[in-house]
């Protein structure tokens, strides 16, 4: 046995030894495998967006949603209600809609006013208080990912 002290091999050192055996050994296996089981494992191959997010036009807030062009300073009636999840019918026009956040777009509308900047009058009417502006808090579909895009990268 020798007594000579051992120098012990720096980090960067270790980890260049380290990722040299990975490359010289690619892995070629591949596992199917669960969302659920997945922890821990690498992508072998990107994950790829099946659909847009999100999926339709939504309101980013709760408000009103309407066509800017049918507001002229005069109130409006409100001709439904709109929850998340809930189906909209057309927009009638010169009508608004009462929406809420992450509910989808009636067809026809094309701009959201804030309820903060809206007076709810009598005979289900409102009126704005402020010029309204196409496309104003209104989420369009494939604002988060669209169908094709990679939304992880393999060896992630």
């Amino acid at each position: 046995m020798s007594n000579e002290p051992k120098t012990l091999l720096p980090v960067e050192d270790a980890i260049a030894r380290l990722l040299k055996m990975a490359e010289a050994t690619p892995i070629t296996e591949r596992q199917r495998v669960s969302l659920a089981d997945a922890e821990g494992r690498v992508l072998a191959v990107d994950l790829v967006s099946t659909l847009d997010l999100p999926p339709w036009p939504n309101s980013a807030m709760d408000g009103y949603a309407l066509r800017a062009a049918d507001w002229h300073g005069e109130p409006l009636t409100v001709s439904q209600r709109i929850f998340a999840g809930q189906a909209p019918e057309a927009l009638a026009p010169g009508t608004c809609a009462r929406i809420f956040t992450g509910a989808p777009m009636p067809e026809g509308a094309d701009c959201v006013e804030m309820q903060e900047n809206a007076e709810v009058l009598a005979d289900q009417r409102v009126r704005f208080n402020e010029p309204l502006g196409v496309g104003q808090n209104i989420r369009p579909q494939g604002q988060e990912t669209r169908v094709g895009d990679a939304v992880l990268a393999a060896g992630t």
